[in-house]
């Protein structure tokens, strides 16, 4: 399977997903990143394998380009709309522990909700560090084969 292929059905499968579901699990929603982020983590055999066999390596980078953005739109769009979803959640449970100090369970709710809340926001950073590894090896293998800038979508 190739790497678009990868990222669409990743990108299909989410579609069926609940996102609030998928956002409230921090151990699910960061195995889906790790999916999506497999064509990060596997650049470099990506490029040697594409430039090596092709003649055509401006095409090869083309193409690396191509799924390497898809993947950055898919990873941005859940990661925002996941940080988005749990910044509610912490709201509506800090405000609730407001409302009952005394009940322990609205507490340890409000606990969790801000832990996850913390999770995905590092993730954040994890995606802008992914992206500056994989944008250093491109333009290092790509330079003057390609002039298409890496987005930051």
């Amino acid at each position: 399977m190739d790497h678009r292929t990868s990222i669409q059905a990743t990108a299909e499968s989410l579609k069926h997903l609940d996102l609030a579901e998928l956002c409230a699990d921090v151990s699910y929603f960061k195995r889906v990143l790790k999916d999506l982020r497999r064509i990060d983590d596997n650049i470099i055999n990506s490029l040697n394998s594409l430039t090596s066999r092709s003649s055509n390596v401006a095409e090869s980078c083309s193409q690396i380009h191509s799924v390497l953005v898809e993947a950055y739109q898919q990873r941005s769009s859940l990661i925002t709309k996941c940080h988005s979803l749990s910044q509610e959640a912490t709201a509506q449970r800090s405000q609730y522990a407001a409302e009952h100090p005394s009940d322990k369970h609205a507490q340890d709710a409000y606990r969790l909700a801000k832990t996850n809340e913390q999770h995905i926001k590092y993730e954040l950073n994890v995606e802008e560090i992914v992206r500056d590894r994989t944008a250093d090896v491109f333009k290092t293998r790509c330079r003057s084969s390609i002039k298409i800038p890496l987005i930051n979508a």
